[in-house]
């Protein structure tokens, strides 16, 4: 299953958020997103040139009356995050953090 949910930014520029679940993209849901539907936060500590990167994170913000149980995965790499610019071209990828319910 896709999720997938648009939004702008301040400076009017749309992104979309992509998360594909179990690696099957075949069918896709559309969700709305919250306030504040994307926040990126990147460690700084420390002295890697490679470390901002590799240690970013982000929190979506997804309203829903249903219940989407295959967002929350069990491994680390069972759902993929992509964040994408209307060019289409992607900003940030990563993968949804294994729990049951958050």
């Amino acid at each position: 299953m896709k999720y997938q949910g648009s939004f702008y930014d301040v400076n009017e520029q749309l992104y979309t958020i992509s998360i594909v679940t179990n690696g099957d993209s075949s069918s896709t849901t559309n969700v709305v997103l919250g306030t504040s539907p994307f926040i990126t936060e990147i460690e700084t500590s420390g002295e890697h040139i490679y470390k901002p990167c590799k240690y970013s994170s982000a929190t979506i913000k997804i309203i829903s009356n249903d219940y989407y149980f295959d967002l929350y995965s069990s491994t680390a790499q069972q759902n993929k995050v992509v964040l994408k610019d209307s060019a289409g071209s992607v900003r940030w990828v990563g993968y949804t953090t294994p729990n049951i319910y958050s």
